[in-house]
């Protein structure tokens, strides 16, 4: 239960938001200072450069993220007049299609990682074969990257790995043995796979700041550039639900991989405060998506008694979630951790969309205008974001009625053909 210490402190705060724009902007410190600007170079280069091969990964074809951002960089190449040429699994595909595709059968063994290592195999064995003055691009793997990588590949890099691998030990992801065997193995493995991979290739693609410097810690000598990640997502405005009603409840919803660094846990415990300040009817959540975090989530939902409030959905493909966050109007994006930066595809779906956003204050997230969103503390503060809910509560109509807006500003610079064209005077 909500203490009445803790509720007369936040509404009287909610009340000053709403009147001083001074107050307000101490949850959003930061206006966008990384605008794309489009190389220089971009378009002399264009016609010099034909075909690139897009050398994928195990997670190529998934749902989440990588599935995601694969689809935008082809997109965005091919927005450029590029022409693209994708070698991945046959299961392991891509929503979006290449101009050519090279297709492998994967692996079919009893044992998972027998799998995994034969597949990276054969997608090893097979980008050796490609033309000797092939173009590329790659995202990293850790242990695939070091046999695929050569001087003329372009080589994303989205992740800390180590940091991802530290931080699924700490919440116990794994058993005993196996979180033993992956802290005894993984970290000097994928560093040395990493020093590698950025020593060999032409140039790194990082798309944070805080990345870009963690590989020149690896490996000085790398020639690295920073694109953050983009959206091809394009708002409907007639498909807006709630145009012509009056409902006052909130609809917010997290569409995505359930990690414990998405603080869902943390939005959960807010939420049903939050309840206890505005009411039973002042709010609805749906958290679509799987990871390693799903049966704690369920097992707060049930402790919270917030079974009639937050529903839980298996993951959708990128179409439907696009459909499902044209009825939200707002997007959490409360990160747990801050390491290197964080650019989430997510961040830049809801953006382009126009949704209203609850953000960690971390590098690249923090970066939204006063109109797109609230900034709250990290690490995160309950209090903080229940202040957030209701405020967009006291807003609902005003933030509903600048969506439009919202997504036509951040569509001038958030789309993969731009991110592309910042990329292209790398890629000789």
């Amino acid at each position: 239960m909500m203490s009445q210490a803790v509720s007369t402190v936040l509404l009287p705060r909610l009340s000053q938001l709403s009147s001083d724009e001074h107050k307000r902007k101490t949850l959003k410190p930061l206006i966008p200072r990384w605008v794309g600007e489009l190389n220089p170079i971009a378009y002399g280069m264009m016609k010099k450069m034909d075909t690139i091969y897009y050398l994928g990964v195990l997670g190529s074809g998934q749902r989440g993220a990588i599935g995601t951002h694969t689809a935008g960089i082809i997109s965005g190449f091919q927005a450029n007049d590029i022409r693209v040429v994708g070698l991945f699994l046959s299961n392991a595909v891509p929503s979006h299609s290449c101009d050519e595709v090279i297709l492998l059968e994967p692996t079919q063994m009893h044992w998972a990682f027998i799998n995994k290592f034969g597949d990276r195999l054969k997608l090893a064995m097979a980008a050796r074969k490609l033309p000797k003055n092939a173009k590329k691009y790659h995202r990293f793997d850790p242990l695939l990257s070091p046999f695929v990588v050569d001087g003329l590949t372009v080589l994303e890099y989205n992740d800390d790995t180590v940091e991802q691998v530290r931080f699924a030990a700490k919440k116990a992801v794994w058993g005993f043995w196996g979180q033993l065997i992956r802290l005894a193995i993984y970290p000097s493995l994928f560093r040395f796979s990493e020093q590698i991979s950025f020593t060999k290739s032409k140039v790194v693609v990082c798309v944070t700041s805080g990345l870009e410097c963690l590989v020149k810690k690896i490996q000085p000598k790398a020639n690295t550039v920073v694109v953050q990640n983009g959206s091809s997502a394009i708002l409907q405005e007639k498909e807006l639900p709630y145009l012509n009603n009056c409902d006052e409840k909130i609809k917010i919803a997290h569409v995505g991989t359930l990690t414990y660094w998405d603080g869902l846990l943390e939005l959960l415990d807010a939420v049903a405060l939050f309840l206890e300040i505005e009411g039973e009817n002042s709010i609805e959540m749906r958290i679509i998506g799987s990871g390693s975090a799903f049966y704690d989530i369920t097992s707060r939902i049930r402790e919270l008694g917030l079974q009639g409030v937050v529903q839980l959905e298996p993951p959708v493909n990128r179409e439907e979630a696009i459909k499902i966050l044209h009825g939200v109007d707002v997007v959490p994006l409360l990160k747990t951790i801050s390491s290197y930066g964080l650019s989430p595809i997510k961040f830049y779906e809801a953006r382009a969309l126009g949704c209203y956003l609850i953000c960690s204050n971390i590098a690249h997230i923090n970066e939204i205008s006063v109109e797109e969103g609230v900034v709250v503390s990290y690490p995160l503060v309950t209090e903080e974001i229940i202040e957030a809910l209701v405020f967009v509560r006291r807003h609902l109509e005003s933030i509903r009625a600048d969506r439009a807006s919202r997504s036509r500003s951040a569509q001038d610079f958030l789309s993969w053909q731009a991110r592309v064209s910042q990329l292209m005077g790398e890629i000789k």
